[in-house]
């Protein structure tokens, strides 16, 4: 996508030059006032002050994307050959109005974006040479599934010692480390997971340190130049350190946490305290950890016991950074107020939201939507059960303007439940599959399913502090002994 025009939220980056001149302006101009004498005797300011001013003033920025984002035209992922393509009488799930909302119509993508959704218009067809049309015959069309959690392509298929890049046993504290430079490109669990509505994993470090590594959200969707970078997801603009873009907001980046903490640092170059302030801070080591510190980073922390999510809950407080995701949180469900003393944890944020994941390779992430069913069986309402394993989980990771929605102007990333033009469950973004494998289900499969009543359980799970009593029960039932002879 093309430039911005300038990115200036406040016009910092006039105001950062204004400030530097006044300095400069400062140094040169010589004045009757002793105090600008002394000052300038005192002071030396860098060559380079108007950089690291700028810097240091667009830390401040929270990333997003772009104002013109659903402007563009086609997809930066875009594979040539893929045909315009509309699917007509669609049962389409849109992951909108906290997943109720539900579009009976037409679906029309192109270059990768959806371009239209319920009646489009004949005059916009026209406008399309080898339009594909196909009929959905009332299928359902979801966004495509995200997966909050996973290991694909560090803990690759199949397991070999060459292809484990899953964690690193070098130290407690590692926020350096990149799961992004140990992406096997050749893991057959992409194709695996895309066959089972996977079209976006984020691919976390293992938690066997405190602080595991940076996290990289892929798409898996082989790409041309078949290189790992290509397959991320709106990469940081630059990989080394934080680097500032003047005219582009910066990226959301994700790291991988198992409740460990570190120290935040602090510069002073915007107090115009030149003298021994250093280098503007970015080793490689521990920027990372820094922008962690600077709201800048989407930490997923692995806690499994009430307690260690109450550790972390105190972390947060104390070094003042936010959790995106408590992955795993077996625990949570008894101390659901504890997380809700989370830091910067906004109001609007305050109802608990559940995702599904896989931690591929532990579950395949191939049967996703099977945890999703799951969840739903066990009490979870079907609209949320859906939107766990779609919208809820690129909302957590910020890429709710692209991906987890069905709307104009975002990926064409989706997948179909039901329809027997396609494989069971796969991506739009893909070229069509060489052999599909039609499923045609039955009707009573394109209703919600009626599930049992848990709430006896769910009593009693709180009752008895997640440890209901185990002794036997008495069974009213007949026993029958079968005898045989052999």
């Amino acid at each position: 996508m093309d430039k911005l025009s300038p990115y200036r939220p406040g016009n910092t980056r006039s105001t950062a030059f204004r400030s530097v001149a006044a300095i400069l302006l400062g140094v040169v101009t010589v004045t009757p006032l002793g105090v600008c004498l002394d000052w300038q005797k005192n002071t030396e300011v860098p060559i380079n002050a108007a950089q690291i001013v700028q810097k240091c003033q667009a830390l401040n920025f929270l990333p997003g994307p772009p104002n013109n984002f659903h402007q563009r035209t086609q997809l930066d992922r875009q594979v040539s050959g893929n045909p315009p393509t509309l699917f007509r009488n669609a049962s389409i799930w849109t992951g909108r109005v906290s997943g109720h909302e539900v579009a009976i119509g037409d679906l029309l993508l192109d270059k990768g974006i959806i371009k239209e959704l319920g009646s489009v218009k004949e005059s916009v067809l026209d406008s399309y040479k080898d339009l594909v049309v196909i009929d959905a015959g009332g299928a359902w069309i979801t966004p495509g599934i995200v997966n909050l959690h996973s290991h694909l392509g560090v803990d690759s298929a199949p397991a070999l010692r060459g292809s484990d890049d899953t964690n690193a046993l070098k130290g407690l504290v590692l926020p350096w480390l990149r799961s992004l430079d140990g992406l096997n490109t050749h893991d057959e669990a992409y194709r695996l997971s895309i066959s089972g509505g996977v079209t976006t994993g984020n691919v976390l470090p293992g938690s066997a340190d405190a602080i595991g590594g940076q996290a990289f959200t892929i798409k898996l969707r082989p790409t041309a130049e078949r290189s790992s970078s290509s397959m991320a997801l709106e990469l940081p603009h630059m990989l080394n350190g934080t680097h500032v873009d003047p005219l582009l907001p910066p990226r959301w980046r994700q790291m991988k946490h198992a409740c460990g903490e570190n120290p935040s640092r602090v510069s002073s170059a915007l107090n115009g305290q030149w003298n021994d302030i250093g280098d503007f801070p970015e080793d490689l080591q521990w920027e990372a950890l820094v922008d962690v510190l600077r709201g800048r980073v989407k930490v997923h922390n692995h806690c499994y016991e009430a307690v260690d999510s109450d550790g972390i809950v105190h972390l947060t407080n104390e070094f003042k950074f936010s959790i995106a995701a408590f992955h795993h949180a077996h625990g949570t469900y008894l101390v659901p107020d504890l997380l809700k003393k989370t830091h910067l944890l906004l109001p609007s944020s305050r109802q608990t939201q559940v995702v599904m994941k896989s931690d591929h390779p532990v579950l395949n992430s191939r049967h996703l939507l099977h945890e999703a069913q799951h969840a739903h069986y066990y009490g979870l309402p079907h609209n949320l059960a859906l939107a766990s394993v779609t919208s809820t989980p690129a909302t957590v990771l910020s890429y709710d303007h692209r991906i987890g929605f069905i709307k104009p102007g975002y990926d064409a990333a989706t997948g179909s439940l039901s329809e027997q033009h396609r494989s069971r469950s796969s991506s739009m973004e893909l070229p069509r599959s060489r052999n599909p494998i039609p499923v045609k289900k039955p009707t009573a499969f394109q209703r919600v399913p009626k599930t049992p009543d848990f709430s006896k359980e769910a009593e009693d799970a709180l009752k008895y502090d997640g440890l209901p009593p185990l002794e036997a029960k008495k069974s009213d039932l007949d026993m029958i002994k079968h005898v045989g002879q052999h």
